[in-house]
């Protein structure tokens, strides 16, 4: 999280976004890595095509005609570039979808809150005005 300082001296945490970019490319780079040495777990993956484009891929087992385990991989591996991320289970969608709208609330808040305050802003100056003059 980065501190900023805002006028006034009031301060809040932001969050970065360095940390998580970086965090996602080791991700991204392991999970390929894994993708290309046959040790990704089976299930639905994002991935990035090799004409850039990105889509869902099922990783399934592959088995040679001894019935052994050959591979762990998609159906189109040669068009595949990358392995981005393993796509979310319901629950953890429902628990996005629900941090989402936490989010979308607190800006709708916010932006009331705004108006509100610049709604105020005259009379607040016309009664520190009013102080000014009676002070003097």
């Amino acid at each position: 999280m980065g501190v900023v300082a805002l006028s006034q001296g009031v301060r809040f945490s932001a969050p970065t976004l360095k940390r998580k970019e970086i965090k996602m490319e080791k991700s991204n780079e392991m999970l390929t890595k894994a993708w290309k040495e046959g040790r990704l777990k089976p299930g639905f993956y994002y991935v990035r095509y090799s004409y850039g484009n990105i889509g869902m891929e099922y990783a399934g087992k592959w088995y040679g005609k001894d019935g052994h385990l050959k591979r762990i991989g998609f159906d189109d591996d040669e068009i595949i570039k990358e392995v981005l991320e393993l796509v979310p289970s319901y629950d953890i969608y429902r628990r996005m979808e629900a941090l989402i709208h936490n989010g979308e609330s607190a800006i709708e808040t916010n932006r009331c809150l705004c108006e509100k305050l610049e709604e105020l802003r005259d009379t607040v100056n016309r009664i520190f005005d009013g102080v000014r003059e009676s002070e003097e």
